[in-house]
């Protein structure tokens, strides 16, 4: 299957939506990530990558509805996650347990 100390990547989402909600979602896939704050800001979001070390980074996430557009609404970090914590592992649970 994987070996036990296998880690793979994934992303965190964290955006405040206009009325102080605020939306967090992970993903396996950055492009997956953006299309759901894209999703969830009706468009319009630009993204700006920030380097935090030369392996990881996150990315500022702006929208014009929020402070003209020159504030950021939100953030996405990458992490690296046991495999068998994974959003693919974990999805894979729930389809055996409901078969």
């Amino acid at each position: 299957m994987f070996a036990e100390n296998e880690v793979v990547k994934q992303y965190r989402l964290w955006l405040r939506l206009p009325g102080n909600a605020i939306v967090e979602a992970t993903g396996d896939e950055l492009a997956v990530v953006k299309d759901i704050a894209q999703r969830m800001t009706n468009g319009g979001a630009r993204f700006e990558p920030q380097a935090v070390t030369p392996a990881t980074g996150s990315t500022l996430i702006f929208h014009p509805s929020h402070g003209a557009g020159k504030t950021a609404c939100g953030w996405i970090s990458a992490f690296d996650v046991p495999k068998v914590l994974s959003n693919e592992i974990l999805l894979e649970n729930v389809k055996q347990q409901a078969a």
